[in-house]
């Protein structure tokens, strides 16, 4: 497990080990969660698609890549 392996979660702090998948399963909830992966850089999603469904993103538009209309290239970081 991730958090039980101190000097692998130091390299992800320090930006030196570039995880695909990390999973915060000892935080209290999805709030929590997000907070540790904006202060991390690790967050990407845009704020207008945050805590929304499919329909409610696209709206009237024609679905299309949710992606591109949902993920950010730089993450977004909050200290």
């Amino acid at each position: 497990a991730y958090h039980r392996r101190k000097s692998l979660m130091q390299d992800l702090f320090a930006g030196k080990s570039q995880a695909q998948i990390f999973h915060m399963s000892w935080t209290n909830s999805k709030t929590n969660k997000v907070k540790f992966f904006q202060q991390m850089g690790e967050y990407f999603l845009q704020d207008q698609c945050r805590e929304k469904s499919v329909a409610d993103i696209w709206g009237q538009e024609t679905p299309g890549d949710l992606a591109a209309k949902c993920c950010s290239e730089e993450p977004k970081i909050v200290c």
